[in-house]
């Protein structure tokens, strides 16, 4: 009854832990490697076998303390008794055998406990542990067992072969009972001789006194030749062991890199771990294997960073198994204390610190980033930042958005200098306006010293654009990023097609200050960034910022909620109406490319250039912007207003769809 009983409290007990799902996943939480398992069409559950294992080594300690109270309480006088039975066979030995059976309950213990162990080692360490206690008991002769033995070895055999094979037994035993190694004891004999006895220097790499002599040998350091090539010790840095480091180091020891960890960096969304390899292993190792040991450790990507600034280690970056999450108001405070003239917030770096730049000083920047990388979400808090900090009369806003969703919820903000463009013909000519805008603000500068409020021109996806105009955008880009720093005009380009022919070499030569965020190959990261790295990025505002060090760094964006904008937005109105806005340093105003509603009437000063063009335009047979401007070397402000006056007195026809000169009917 007790026999079948058992099996069947068992089963009750895992069919009540499946048919609850609250004490399963708790269950779940406690002991990940419970499993249960049907024999003979009863279930029995591990997490109750595991007790029973316990229980077993509880009884098993409690027998090793009781034999070994009966083996002190013994009297000469008893002739019966476990202790006295012990006292006849093993004698002065009989001490050994709670320890014994101490060894004999713990290896069950740890067999069960270790699935991956099998039967066979269990039977060796206890066949090891009976060889042992034997063979001491036939070198001592201790006990009428022992006497047996040893009269059995030595008395009937050849002295010297009895003493080799019993000391043989009790070597082999020892091995079989411990983890112990002849390789490893033979190595550690001839590492240890090597340092006793030898004269000569170990076998290490060379590195020169000049260099790195601190970390040389301090017993070579008294030479009196100061000259002489000193060999670094392996493995002299400090390091660290926890069970994350134990389990990356143990990883890279199956693809046979040998290494420390000599720091660990926690942060919001990874952990930096940096490495110091064993003598001759190379970084590019670590590398060519980065997707074995992110496989390895159960994680998305993992990173590698083979050169670290101002010291000689590597890192590998590690994401963390729960991603903290953090909203741009969470770091919205930091922006109050900041200094810099045009502040963006990017977010948070891998420590957990803000990281705040000034576009004033870059003075261009390039976003690129495949789909759900994050970039949007960016730009959304790029543009917080910059309207939150700098009022509308010293900062003007272009956004042009041929994706038509990106900025849709900024339409109404009092910063914005033109209605969100989402065409590419009024792209152009905006960006067209800026260079006109540019050269102005040149020439009034050479005059005097005047200011002009900051114009930031954001542009979603230029990709988009290049495409569909790309002589246009490229030629007013090119001129922007080149001659604009100092104008206070600047550009913030993104797309999500960081290929070569979009991001060609002036845009690069010109933007030296780039976001690279997740993309699919190392090929876009190097042609955004200039480097790899970018595509072991976990996305969501997972980034590499660049700017015009070597030497990248990794940030992770603040997420912007559709409700932050809003009452950003509603906030940005109500301070204007609460303002009475006054730019007397500039003559900058809303613009309307799409009404048209920024075209001032030609003052008539201005009829003898239009006089001159429409002789122009009737000798060439055809009419455009970039013709006049080539021909009478004027701005494209001026230019555009020729054209808009000359379509609308009935002489020249309207623009095509492929943007061709148009048609003169005179």
């Amino acid at each position: 009854m007790e026999q079948q009983s058992l099996p069947v409290l068992i089963q009750r007990h895992s069919a009540q832990s499946i048919s609850s799902p609250s004490s399963t996943m708790v269950h779940h939480e406690i002991e990940p490697r419970r499993v249960s398992r049907v024999v003979n069409h009863v279930q029995y559950d591990s997490h109750a076998q595991s007790r029973l294992h316990e229980v077993f080594l509880i009884a098993v300690i409690a027998c090793s303390i009781l034999t070994l109270i009966s083996l002190f309480q013994l009297n000469p006088t008893d002739n019966h008794g476990w202790a006295f039975f012990l006292n006849r066979c093993f004698g002065a030995l009989r001490y050994l055998m709670p320890f014994y059976l101490l060894y004999f309950g713990s290896s069950f213990y740890a067999h069960w406990k270790n699935e991956f162990q099998s039967m066979q080692l269990l039977v060796l360490k206890l066949l090891g542990a009976s060889t042992f206690y034997l063979s001491m008991d036939a070198i001592f002769g201790s006990g009428r067992l022992g006497f047996s033995i040893n009269q059995s070895f030595f008395e009937s055999h050849n002295c010297i072969e009895s003493w080799v094979i019993v000391i043989s037994l009790l070597i082999a035993s020892l091995f079989l009972m411990t983890n112990l190694s002849c390789f490893e004891i033979a190595l550690f004999v001839r590492d240890f001789a090597a340092q006793t006895f030898s004269k000569r220097k170990a076998a290490y790499y060379p590195i020169e006194n000049t260099y790195r002599s601190e970390q040389a040998s301090s017993r070579y350091n008294n030479r009196e030749d100061a000259n002489l090539i000193t060999y670094q010790q392996p493995f002299s840095h400090p390091h660290i062991h926890d069970p994350q480091s134990n389990q990356l180091i143990g990883c890279l020891a199956h693809f046979g890199i040998h290494a420390v960890v000599s720091s660990k960096t926690p942060g919001p969304i990874i952990t930096r771990f940096e490495l110091h390899l064993a003598p001759g292993t190379k970084s590019s190792s670590i590398c060519r294997h980065h997707k074995e040991i992110a496989r390895s450790l159960c994680v998305q990507e993992v990173r590698v960073i083979e050169v670290i600034a101002g010291k000689s280690c590597i890192g590998i970056e590690i994401p963390n198994a729960h991603r903290e999450i953090f909203s741009f108001s969470d770091l919205k405070d930091e922006l109050e204390n900041c200094r810099e003239k045009l502040p963006l917030l990017l977010g948070r770096t891998t420590t957990g610190e803000s990281k705040i730049v000034d576009l004033h000083t870059m003075p261009h920047l390039l976003v690129a980033g495949s789909t759900q990388s994050g970039k949007t979400n960016l730009l959304q808090s790029i543009i917080m930042s910059l309207t939150s900090q700098l009022p509308s009369e010293n900062l003007k806003l272009i956004l042009i958005d041929p994706k038509c969703v990106a900025f849709s919820k900024w339409r109404d903000i009092p910063h914005l200098l033109m209605p969100v463009i989402t065409d590419g013909n009024e792209a152009i000519q905006s960006l067209n306006w800026c260079v006109s805008e540019m050269d102005r603000r040149y020439q009034s500068m050479a005059t005097g010293n005047q200011k002009f409020p900051a114009i930031v021109v954001i542009i979603d996806e230029i990709a988009d654009l290049i495409s569909n105009h790309k002589n246009e955008i490229e030629t007013a880009v090119q001129r922007l990023a080149q001659k604009a720093r100092q104008s206070d005009i600047h550009l913030i380009l993104a797309t999500q097609r960081p290929t070569a022919d979009i991001i060609v070499g002036h845009i690069k030569t010109n933007i030296t200050t780039r976001i690279a965020l997740s993309v699919p190959s190392r090929m876009d990261s190097r042609n955004i960034i200039d480097e790899g790295g970018a595509e072991t990025l976990l996305g969501q505002g997972d980034m590499l910022f660049k700017s015009n060090d070597r030497f990248s760094e990794r940030l992770h964006a603040a997420f912007v909620s559709d409700d932050e904008i809003s009452n950003h937005v509603l906030n940005l109105r109500a301070d204007e109406d609460d303002r009475e806005v006054n730019s007397p340093t500039s003559n900058i105003r809303f613009i309307d490319f799409k009404n048209n509603n920024d075209k001032q009437p030609i003052p008539q000063t201005q009829d003898l250039l239009y006089e001159m063009a429409v002789a122009y335009v009737k000798e060439i047979k055809k009419a455009s912007t970039t013709s006049l401007q080539n021909h009478f070397k004027i701005g494209y402000q001026k230019a555009s207003g020729i054209i808009d006056r000359l379509e609308a007195e009935g002489l020249i026809g309207k623009l095509n769809k492929n943007n061709e000169p148009r048609e003169v009917f005179v």
